[in-house]
């Protein structure tokens, strides 16, 4: 009987992994920059999986950094990011998202805080002195009701960083029985 429950339960867990949700982001790396625009980068989220994801929640950002600072994966009111939430993401279905590199401090005179692409900092990403990254932290559930997490790290321009060990170790999803990290 014993043996019979433990193949009725391994059948079980195979199933759902075969048919669960599976929410991936892909990002453009082609940069858009403009002189005197705000700094923007274009991401797709997806769900790859076979059956629909719901209750996705997170933060997206993107980020301008010099070549020598580390990339910060906090979210909240100092470090600022987007909020997305949907209730639900059916199979082979699509968020397409271009988001604003945002500051943490408005600059004075300014309404908002996006970054504006300056020369200089057009100069600092052409030798690699800066770079731009999306990254993010999503959580969702399954039709089984597992919840699920992914956090995702991509570089957008500044070509040296495009295997930056933060980024990597950022890259990260559930093993079907985690908690969302901190």
């Amino acid at each position: 009987a014993t043996a019979a429950q433990n193949s009725v339960a391994a059948l079980q867990w195979q199933t759902q992994q075969d048919q669960r949700a599976w929410i991936a982001v892909m990002v453009s790396n082609s940069d858009k920059f403009q002189l005197d625009q705000p700094m923007s980068a274009s991401f797709h989220i997806s769900n790859i999986g076979k059956t629909p994801a719901r209750g996705i929640v997170g933060y997206l950002a993107v980020s301008y950094y010099q070549a020598k600072s580390e990339p910060e994966f906090l979210y909240g009111k100092d470090h600022p990011a987007i909020y997305l939430e949907k209730n639900i993401l059916f199979p082979t279905e699509g968020i397409p998202i271009t988001l604003p590199a945002l500051n943490v401090h408005t600059e004075p005179g300014r309404k908002d805080n996006r970054i504006l692409l300056t020369l200089p900092m057009l100069g600092d990403l052409a030798s690699e002195k800066s770079y731009v990254i999306v990254h993010g932290r999503l959580t969702y559930r399954d039709i089984f009701g597992t919840h699920h997490w992914l956090t995702f790290c991509s570089h957008v321009s500044g070509s040296q960083y495009e295997t930056s060990p933060q980024c990597i170790r950022y890259n990260n999803a559930d093993t079907n029985s985690d908690r969302p990290p901190n």
